[in-house]
């Protein structure tokens, strides 16, 4: 009995199975940089999210398949920034939204980097951040938001059960 079809289709079979998960990640987390420029007196905001991750979840919040390919569709970009001004939300000490504009979106590879900025305010007490970017479609989301100014660095970490987080001088 000749096994080579046998062997050859088992190895096929674990190509597949191993190239499917060595491109697949397991972790589903977006992480945000928030920096002072004192050049420009700028709060900039960046976003770092796996591009497949904004894609399902986009689908399933338009109800149209949404998939990345080499770079932006034009027709993408208003759908990420809706969602983004949507999720992602400072608010100063009178409990008013703090407006980030929206600056632009890049795909690099694997990632989505989305762009927003704003006069630099005091991010001092009183501040609070909403942080529910793609809670609700991935069951393990992790968000991490870097914040930085005045030299002193301080890191928030939300979950779907802590969305949002007062920002204050540590």
């Amino acid at each position: 009995m000749n096994r080579l079809p046998i062997l050859t289709a088992l190895f096929t079979l674990l190509v597949v199975i191993y190239s499917k998960s060595a491109f697949a990640h397991t972790y589903h987390a977006t992480l945000t940089d928030i920096r002072i420029n004192p050049q420009t007196n700028q709060m900039e905001v960046v976003h770092r999210f796996f591009a497949d991750d904004v894609a399902k979840v986009l689908s399933a919040e338009t109800g149209t398949k949404v998939k990345f390919g080499d770079k932006l569709l034009s027709d993408q970009e208003p759908l990420i920034q809706a969602y983004v001004e949507k999720q992602f939300v400072l608010t100063g000490p009178d409990k008013q939204r703090y407006s980030l504009s929206y600056v632009g979106a890049e795909l690099d590879t694997h990632y989505l980097f989305v762009y927003q900025e704003a006069p630099a305010p005091k991010l001092y007490d009183g501040y609070q951040l909403k942080n529910n970017l793609l809670f609700g479609h991935l069951h393990d989301q992790i968000n991490t938001v870097n914040i930085k100014f005045d030299g002193v660095s301080q890191s928030l970490v939300f979950t779907p059960r802590e969305v949002r987080l007062p920002i204050s001088r540590p």
